[in-house]
């Protein structure tokens, strides 16, 4: 029995210098080596999960540094979403192509994994405009038995500063998460640290940064000293769920 398994990688921070840095971290250097690490442990993926913040300065040269690595590396595919800082023009220019994705969903044995844009322009918070939230509730499927949603912002209240940049509709997305049929994952970045809650019927994750960690439960951001890291999810065909947490 095949069952999916995916790695999540978040928050990459990229910039069009390789040798640019995040709070002191080298970005570039930080996703090639969590990048590595994941291929060494899990060769074969069903895909990886870029869960936004893909570029720290937008630029078209930090997309082309994304492509070059992750082509280097693995050709299973990448799907990807926007984060607050990404330009999501330069994305579909500079990073889209082959195996690397855009999509809105994709259908894997009995899970559909839908990809969202909870990006509001020029903003630090997320919204799900009434078109994405829409095209979310349209795209939920009858013959899927589960559900993965993969957004960048948190849906939840992580008690710290990031709140103040969290999803600002997240009660009418989880309300429409919660009406879906069968076993409902919520994947989410943006946060630099790990999440893992069960409300009701919906799992929440949230994935450490492949770049800088920040500390939770702080009124204003502060960085962590846990090293950078990725999620891995192993779903199955009755709804259970296998993950966890790698750090370098």
């Amino acid at each position: 029995m095949h069952c999916p398994l995916f790695i999540q990688l978040s928050d990459p921070h990229l910039l069009a210098a390789r040798q640019g840095c995040l709070q002191e971290v080298n970005t570039y250097d930080t996703l090639r080596a969590v990048l590595k690490d994941a291929v060494k442990r899990f060769p074969l993926p069903d895909a990886y999960l870029l869960t936004g913040d893909l570029s720290q300065d937008g630029t078209a040269q930090s997309y082309e540094n994304l492509k070059q690595l992750i082509n280097k590396l693995t050709v299973q595919p990448s799907f990807v979403i926007a984060g607050n800082h990404d330009d999501i023009d330069n994305m579909q220019r500079h990073l889209i192509s082959g195996n690397i994705r855009f999509e809105p969903f994709v259908d894997l044995d009995k899970w559909r994994v839908i990809f969202l844009n909870t990006q509001v322009a020029g903003e630090e918070y997320g919204c799900l405009s009434q078109k994405e939230m829409d095209r979310f509730k349209g795209n939920i499927s009858e013959k899927a038995q589960h559900h993965l949603i993969c957004i960048h912002h948190p849906p939840v209240l992580l008690d710290g500063f990031i709140d103040r940049s969290r999803l600002q509709n997240s009660e009418e997305f989880l309300s429409a998460v919660g009406n879906i049929e069968g076993q409902k994952v919520v994947i989410f970045g943006h946060a630099h640290q790990e999440y893992f809650e069960r409300r009701d019927s919906i799992l929440l994750l949230g994935a450490p940064s492949t770049c800088v960690q920040f500390k939770p439960h702080t009124a204003e951001c502060v960085k962590d000293t846990l090293s950078p890291g990725y999620r891995v999810l192993t779903l199955y065909d009755k709804g259970d769920i296998e993950t966890e947490v790698i750090r370098l």
